[in-house]
C-alpha cells in the first residue's frame, strides 16, 4: 500500500494539471499579443518616417521638376536632386551622386503624379504597405 500511496503523491492531481494548463495558456496569449502589438508599432514607425520625409521635403522648399513611377526630379534653390529607391533605401540624391538616406528597409517604391501632389507608395521588407502624400509646387521655368 505504501508503494501505491507514493505513486499517488508523486502524480499531479486534476486541479494542479488544470491550473498549469491555464497558466500556460495565459503566457502564450500574452506573448502572442506582445508580438502582434510590436509588429503594429513597426508599421506605424515606418509610416511615420515616410510621412516625416515627405513633410521635410515640403518644408525645405523643394519644387517638382519632373516625375515618373520610380523617381522624382526636384530642385531646391537651383540645385537639382532626385528622390528614389536605391539598395532598399529612400534617398535624396544630389549633385555628384551625394546621397542623404531618408528611410531604410524598403522593398519597392513608386510615385503617382496627381498634378497638384504626388502619392508616394512603398512596401517594406516585411511586406507592410505604406502611403504618404507629397505636395510640392511645380518649378516655374524662367525664360
Amino acid at each position: 500500500m505504501s508503494n501505491k500511496q507514493n505513486r499517488l503523491n508523486n502524480a499531479f492531481t486534476m486541479l494542479e494539471s488544470f491550473l498549469a494548463l491555464i497558466v500556460s495558456v495565459m503566457i502564450i496569449f500574452g506573448l502572442t499579443m506582445l508580438t502582434h502589438s510590436r509588429k503594429d508599432v513597426g508599421q506605424i514607425d515606418a509610416l511615420f518616417q515616410l510621412q516625416s520625409a515627405c513633410q521635410q521635403l515640403q518644408e525645405q522648399g523643394y519644387q517638382l521638376i519632373s516625375s515618373d513611377e520610380s523617381r522624382l526630379e526636384l530642385s531646391n534653390e537651383g540645385h537639382l536632386k532626385r528622390l528614389l529607391l536605391k539598395r532598399h533605401r529612400l534617398i535624396l540624391q544630389g549633385r555628384n551622386r551625394g546621397e542623404m538616406v531618408l528611410l531604410t528597409g524598403l522593398q519597392n517604391l513608386s510615385f503617382r503624379n496627381q498634378e497638384s501632389y504626388q502619392i508616394v507608395e512603398a512596401k517594406t521588407e516585411q511586406g507592410e504597405k505604406l502611403r504618404a502624400f507629397l505636395v510640392l509646387p511645380k518649378e516655374v521655368k524662367k525664360e
